[in-house]
């Protein structure tokens, strides 16, 4: 329970600093809502193009989440930024350490009652495990996919630290377009050619370019807010039309929808930026501000007790098409809210009996 403390800790001081220095923007909270709820629905899939049109959102959100991140990274005072910046890293390290354990005594239980705790085992003589944890942020082998978010996040803060300490982040934007273009170069051969996901998950090519551009957008602030809401909002729509056209339709074969999922979140970045909303959005505005992230590092925990339930119980297969991701997106809501919830009790008791004390 300490450990989960931490975890409830670390996530409620950033959130705090985040809106100690600027507005709340309660439109950031619901897209935060929606796209934690679409990420669920990408590690378990409804079938079909229903399923395809959760999962093209979860994936554009994990976008939205690492804009989000690089855009409150920046500071124009290089020191005050590598000092905030190194805090966060701090922070999501605890995080991410306590995660990791947490999901790996859950494998370790769950081999050990299925008999195949040799297996698991296995998996520490593959000599790519290191490399590819460290690499790409691979946790499959404790069911810890979701991860490699925070690999990537702990590995791009400390990029952007280091070019605040050396007072060279305006150079760094230089190299930006080409991160850019080789993120979509990966994500076109790994979606053209079926390869291992896992590719798309090193940091070069996958969360620096956009905290990056998130970073870029909060240097370059005043400027994006001067353009027009009417063309941005556009731009959006017509973002959102190619987005999906190209999910579904390929260009000689190529799976380009990459392409105009970045374009897609920038601008929706930039319509939130502009459109803070003035009040907070019932239920789902609470979800997006204080439980999106329980919901992001515990609904695959969630999902795995729900299946190893539903085949204890020789569920049909039609379960598996769309029963079961909803329980997931239901219970893995509910439970991570509760979670959520209960950690905060402790921590306003254990606070409450300091100052009797």
């Amino acid at each position: 329970m300490n450990a989960i403390m931490t975890i409830g800790d670390t996530m409620e001081n950033t959130t705090n600093e985040i809106h100690l220095t600027t507005q709340r923007n309660y439109t950031m909270d619901m897209l935060k809502a929606i796209f934690a709820f679409a990420v669920i629905l990408v590690h378990f899939p409804y079938p079909g193009t229903i399923g395809t049109i959760f999962s093209t959102i979860g994936v554009s959100g994990v976008i939205f989440f690492f804009l989000i991140s690089g855009y409150y990274a920046y500071d124009e005072d290089d020191s005050k930024a590598s000092s905030n910046i190194m805090r966060r890293f701090k922070r999501n390290l605890i995080i991410t350490l306590t995660v990791i354990i947490i999901y790996a005594l859950f494998t370790i239980t769950e081999s050990l009652i299925s008999g195949e705790f040799n297996g698991f085992i296995d998996n520490f003589k593959n000599p790519w495990l290191f490399p590819r944890i460290l690499l790409l942020g691979d946790f499959s082998f404790i069911h810890c996919d979701a991860i490699w978010f925070m690999n990537n996040l702990l590995i791009s803060y400390l990029v952007l630290y280091l070019l605040h300490e050396f007072k060279i982040t305006k150079y760094a934007y230089y190299v930006l377009p080409i991160l850019i273009f080789a993120r979509i170069g990966v994500e076109i051969y790994v979606n053209t050619y079926d390869k291992d996901w896992h590719l798309t998950s090193f940091f070069l090519t996958s969360g620096l370019p956009i905290m990056l551009l998130g970073h870029f957008i909060g240097s370059h602030k005043n400027l994006f807010l001067k353009s027009s809401i009417k063309i941005d909002i556009i731009l959006f729509i017509l973002s959102v039309i190619l987005t999906f056209t190209f999910v579904f339709v390929r260009v000689w074969d190529f799976e380009i929808s990459q392409i105009f999922k970045i374009w897609c979140m920038f601008e929706l970045f930039i319509v939130t930026l502009k459109i803070p909303g003035k009040r907070n959005y019932p239920v789902i505005g609470t979800i997006g501000n204080k439980y999106s992230m329980y919901i992001y590092l515990f609904h695959l925990l969630i999902g795995w007790l729900i299946l190893d339930v539903s085949y204890l119980l020789s569920s049909p297969e039609w379960m598996y098409d769309y029963i079961i991701p909803t329980l997931v997106l239901i219970f893995g809501t509910l439970i991570s809210i509760g979670l959520y919830e209960l950690v905060h009790l402790i921590k306003r008791k254990a606070r409450k009996e300091k100052c009797i004390a």
